[in-house]
């Protein structure tokens, strides 16, 4: 029991400073790969790839922005920085080669601050000299991150202890074993309080005894979608003679259900994830559909979307086993927010199924 208490305590401290970044908006992952390339997903789907040089791999290149360091005739003049800009955030990512060169050299005074205060900064070197430089601490202080991320370095090394300690005086450490960190936009009215972060390049295991409910819930999700996905706009407007709800209420309400259930958790354990709250009304007079317009293959996709950011943001779950109550979450145990949130799609879709057979459901 102590063993349990230890692994959620140490959770939840090792998050307290996440709270920089404001729990507003929709979050996106922040992933870096051994190949030294780092990838960014929304929560709608969209996905960007850069190398470690911050060249375009694939995704939507919209995002991906080339931004001069310097102006004039300078040494920063032909230094490029990447930044990645989408759903209000801002990464920005200063390759090995530039960090090293600007880090040899004394920084020019026309190095520009950042348009707006970022989000995110990426030093991709390994070279700890550079990344401590009198140079490369100025563009920390001049581009004003919350979060600086120095992925050329191992979580729990000498080198990023080394690296952050010339950082701690307005910064916190937090070395993330696994790949992939949440993001979001920064709300101006919390104070910024910034972060110095190394990431391992390996994604998180999840335990098979849990990964056996996730992809049990998953599938629930998956045949719902099937089920759903047919139906034209004017079948999930339908509103049964018998008094019952509409087919989109049933997909707004599974889909609410879940996200809000999952989002409480990941949010108790990292405050940057925000509480998201999309429940329909409960009872059919007072239910207004947020999207009339949609047929079903879109509101499948919301499902989708969903299910997908229950997974990509599991890693929040280590920790905590199927048989703990999780942090936040109104539920007695992980598992029994799992196998209910399967039946939930189970039940609703078969509700919904019935309403095929009413004589005024409409054909088509």
């Amino acid at each position: 029991m102590m063993h349990r208490v230890l692994i959620l305590l140490i959770a939840l401290l090792g998050s307290t400073g996440a709270s920089a970044m404001a729990a507003t908006g929709e979050p996106l992952a922040l992933q870096k790969w051994p190949s030294g390339e780092i990838s960014v997903e929304s929560h709608s789907g969209q996905t960007v790839r850069i190398n470690d040089q911050g060249k375009w791999v694939s995704g939507d290149q919209d995002w991906v922005h080339s931004v001069s360091i310097g102006t004039g005739d300078t040494a920063a003049q032909s230094a490029v920085a990447t930044d990645i800009r989408g759903d209000g955030v801002t990464i920005r990512m200063v390759s090995a080669s530039v960090t090293d060169q600007l880090g040899g050299q004394q920084l020019p005074a026309d190095v520009q601050p950042a348009d707006a205060k970022l989000d995110v900064l990426i030093l991709a070197s390994t070279n700890a000299d550079a990344l401590v430089s009198p140079s490369i601490q100025t563009l920390v202080t001049r581009w004003d991150p919350l979060l600086v991320v120095f992925s050329g370095l191992q979580p729990g090394s000498d080198s990023f202890a080394s690296v952050s300690e010339q950082y701690l005086s307005e910064s916190q450490s937090r070395s993330i074993p696994h790949n992939t960190l949440a993001i979001c936009a920064a709300d101006p009215e919390m104070p910024r309080t910034r972060q110095v972060i190394a990431m391992g390049d390996q994604a998180w295991q999840m335990p098979a005894d849990l990964e056996k409910l996730f992809a049990a819930m998953e599938s629930s999700c998956e045949n719902s979608q099937q089920v759903f996905a047919k139906l034209s706009t004017a079948q999930m407007n339908f509103k049964p003679s018998n008094g019952t709800h509409t087919p989109r209420w049933n997909t707004e309400h599974m889909m609410g259900r879940q996200l809000q259930f999952f989002s409480q958790i990941y949010h108790a354990v990292d405050p940057v994830v925000p509480v998201m709250n999309l429940n329909p009304k409960q009872m059919p007079p007072d239910y207004q559909a947020a999207h009339p317009e949609w047929d079903g293959a879109a509101e499948a996709k919301q499902m989708q979307l969903v299910s997908d950011f229950c997974r990509r943001f599991a890693y929040l779950l280590d920790g905590i086993g199927p048989d703990q109550k999780a942090p936040g979450s109104r539920w007695p145990s992980l598992r029994a927010l799992l196998v209910q949130m399967n039946h939930h799609y189970d039940e609703h879709t078969a509700n919904t199924v019935k309403k095929f057979e009413l004589p005024d459901w409409p054909a088509k």
